[in-house]
């Protein structure tokens, strides 16, 4: 966490690894869905067993085409427009 020095953020470990499946399965990846990039909208919650389907996300992952592959440009934009709706 030396890197995200924003008091708001926090880190979680999870050494089963039952979100990267939690999200390969909400994803639709093929295994595990880890180097992913996921973006959410304000009010988003978590209310269910499986974690929501983001409102936009990116990958590094081989063999998944549901999404785009992580261009940091790109990210940058649909973040900046989930900060300003």
């Amino acid at each position: 966490m030396a890197l995200v020095t924003d008091p708001r953020a926090q880190q979680f470990w999870d050494a089963d690894g039952w979100l990267d499946d939690a999200y390969g399965r909400v994803l639709g990846t093929p295994g595990a869905a880890w180097d992913v990039y996921l973006l959410y909208g304000r009010g988003r919650a978590w209310d269910d067993i499986l974690p929501p389907k983001p409102d936009y996300w990116m990958h590094q992952l081989s063999g998944v085409n549901t999404a785009p592959h992580l261009d940091p440009e790109i990210l940058r934009q649909h973040v900046e427009n989930l900060l300003h709706a």
